[in-house]
């Protein structure tokens, strides 16, 4: 169980940053130059690369890295409207939520200074 707690979060992000570097991918359908192409490429995968980092952090620092992406996840519902539509909301702003969610309850399980109080009182 431990080994699930600890891997799911890290697993579902790589999950969602495939699934938002897809969304870059159209630029190579629009008919635009090379260096066109490349500009537009890059900035279709700023979210990814965002995400990224909050993997980055959050893998080093699980209790702390989870607020981010809780973070996103409500912006990504002010900023782009999720609560209007179910779907929308659980595909763009519930997995960052989740995720956020998911590493804070993996760094407050796995905190040393919490396991030491615990074997202490048996």
């Amino acid at each position: 169980m431990n080994k699930f707690i600890k891997w799911t979060p890290r697993i579902l992000t790589i999950l969602f940053i495939a699934f938002l570097s897809m969304f870059s991918f159209d630029v190579f359908f629009e008919g635009y130059g090379f260096p066109e192409i490349i500009v537009a490429f890059v900035m279709h995968n700023v979210p990814t690369f965002v995400v990224a980092l909050f993997l980055i952090y959050a893998w080093k620092k699980p209790k702390w890295g989870g607020w981010p992406f809780i973070i996103a996840g409500l912006c990504s519902i002010v900023f782009f409207k999720t609560y209007r539509d179910p779907i929308v909301f659980l595909i763009v702003s519930f997995p960052a939520i989740l995720i956020g969610l998911l590493f804070i309850y993996d760094g407050i399980r796995s905190n040393p200074k919490r396991t030491r109080k615990n074997k202490n009182k048996k």
